[in-house]
């Protein structure tokens, strides 16, 4: 279609807006009154200057027989065909009209009962209920568990079982001390489960099928509270194009209200909210490091506002994720510039944040593989740089996405971040594409990080995972998330034996054994220069072996 049709369909759906309003207008003025002629005022406003009376048979009046006189079968007949001709003729000679001004004129002569009933509608709205009562609600087109209605809630059986159901995840079993689900502290990630994307033709989730935007976030919020009320999880995370797409952000008046009676009546809580800062079109060149000024202060806008809900929303955490702000060439980019507009942006996210009273905690998410190009917060390491570089560190955490840590050990990312105490949050998912985490040294290794640290709150483990395109039942996302959940659940059994056994700690401890000195103790407590070291001695001993096999060994062995 050409853009010069288009703009033609645009017009003509303009002006039929246009007309609907007029019309509506007209008929709430006078009950019964049909515009047939419109014309525009001096001011440009639309008003109607010619209307037919809808109380008339056929639009038009009817000679009634008088009262007590029965008309002939066959004029009965015959008046019925003539009606039904007329109805089917675009003739307009049967159809009788008025000028606005003769209309209570005429229904004052044919029409004396609804005349009068008007009349003291006007004087009295309260009268209304008697003329015209209530119709009855709109039973609802779906329940409460209309799409999840063929699965019973998810529980946790040690034995084996159907798929449905858990076999290492037992929210309220003790590991350590603490509850398996303070430990995991899982959360529902709507953006890949819920959120499909519009080109992809594979899946179409019913709660995204619906052309009105309101009622389809309603319906996704549905969706995803009874998902997660299956599942037993009590945290969720979310970007705010998930729930209200964007240009539709007046929805979120009539949104925001209905998600926390959702969290009230679940009590389910936000773990973090998020700015979709990458999907619209203007963030080609990034948001906070875009050389465009208005992309700025577009970014500034959407993220103060999604702050805002993510308060409202009592949410834990507010996650920063700029997923295009890198530098594809060097010819074309001021570093310098750059970097001090992002450090400002995050200023005045950190300024926000305490005019709001929020108490949320602030999250960076490096990701320097997505989308491939150098990141200014490509990794752990140079995320904490610049955030010391600007001294914001006491200000940020980090949110560590595994997934995305191509070229770079995931693990080693989760670890470090740890070792710099500025881990805050994780999001668990395999590999680029998103899937299923299944691997149960990697959730083993993440969930003995964790341990170490005591736990994550107020951050959380964010199922940050997609099926795969062929995968479109929704039993299919059921079985990924059991599948995830189980795998960590796994990994956190194991890990807390590890720890209890001890001997991977032991290992650990005795190679650097010779460390455990009054002289070691002071280096490590910065009491110590070259020239005093330089007058040291130390016993002098063959240099140990790594025993890097044996510590694969102790930790496979953890494993089984």
């Amino acid at each position: 279609m050409e853009p010069t049709e288009l703009w033609e369909d645009a017009a003509t759906q303009a002006k039929r807006k246009q007309r609907k309003v007029a019309w509506k207008d007209s008929y709430m003025r006078i009950y019964g009154m049909a515009p047939t002629q419109r014309q525009q005022d001096e001011t440009g406003a639309t008003i109607v200057t010619e209307v037919q009376c809808l109380f008339c048979a056929s639009f038009g009046r009817e000679q009634q027989p008088p009262a007590g006189d029965a008309a002939p079968a066959d004029e009965v007949a015959n008046e019925d065909a003539r009606k039904r001709a007329r109805k089917k003729s675009s003739n307009v000679k049967y159809f009788v009209t008025f000028r606005v001004d003769q209309f209570t004129q005429h229904l004052a002569r044919e029409h004396p009962a609804k005349w009068a009933a008007y009349q003291e509608i006007r004087n009295n709205p309260d009268a209304a209920a008697a003329f015209f009562p209530e119709p009855a609600a709109p039973t609802s087109v779906y329940d409460e568990s209309f799409f999840f209605k063929d699965m019973a809630p998810i529980t946790y059986e040690a034995t084996d079982g159907d798929v449905l159901s858990f076999r290492e995840y037992c929210a309220d079993e003790f590991i350590l001390g603490k509850p398996m689900h303070e430990w995991c502290r899982f959360a529902m990630c709507f953006w890949h489960g819920f959120r499909t994307s519009e080109s992809d033709a594979t899946i179409r989730r019913p709660w995204n099928v619906l052309e009105d935007m309101l009622l389809q976030a309603k319906r996704r919020i549905d969706a995803a509270f009874e998902f997660m009320e299956l599942l037993g999880l009590r945290l969720f995370a979310f970007q705010d194009t998930d729930l209200v797409p964007e240009g539709y952000e007046h929805h979120w008046d009539v949104v925001l209200p209905y998600l926390q009676a959702k969290m009230r009546d679940s009590s389910i809580c936000c773990l973090y909210g998020a700015a979709n800062l990458m999907a619209n079109r203007r963030y080609m060149h990034g948001s906070a490091t875009s050389p465009s000024l208005g992309v700025y202060l577009e970014a500034a806008a959407q993220v103060k506002r999604a702050m805002r809900l993510t308060h409202l929303l009592g949410g834990d955490n507010f996650v920063l994720w700029n997923g295009r702000d890198g530098l594809p060439s060097l010819v074309s980019t001021d570093l310098a510039k750059e970097d001090v507009h992002y450090a400002m942006f995050l200023r005045m996210v950190v300024e926000y944040k305490t005019s709001l009273g929020a108490t949320f905690q602030l999250l960076l998410k490096p990701k320097p593989a997505d989308p491939l190009q150098p990141a200014y917060d490509r990794d752990v390491a140079t995320t904490l740089c610049f955030l010391l570089r600007h001294r914001l560190q006491t200000h940020f955490k980090i949110c560590v996405a595994p997934t995305s840590s191509l070229g770079i050990d995931p693990m080693h990312e989760v670890a470090y971040a740890s070792m710099t105490k500025c881990l805050g949050s994780i999001d668990c998912s395999m590999g680029d594409s998103y899937q299923v985490l299944s691997d149960a040294k990697h959730a083993t290794q993440l969930m003995r990080t964790v341990i170490q640290q005591q736990g994550l709150a107020p951050g959380g483990l964010a199922l940050d995972i997609r099926v795969r395109r062929e995968s479109t039942s929704l039993k299919d996302l059921v079985v990924a998330h059991i599948s995830a959940m189980d795998t960590l659940a796994r990994g956190l059994r194991k890990a807390a034996n590890m720890y209890l056994k001890g001997e991977l700690d032991r290992k650990v401890q005795a190679r650097y054994a010779s460390w455990d000195c009054q002289l070691g103790r002071q280096i490590e407590g910065r009491d110590t220069t070259f020239e005093m070291l330089s007058t040291k001695s130390a016993r002098h001993e063959p240099l140990a072996s790594g025993e890097l096999e044996t510590f694969d060994l102790l930790f496979q062995r953890g494993l089984s």
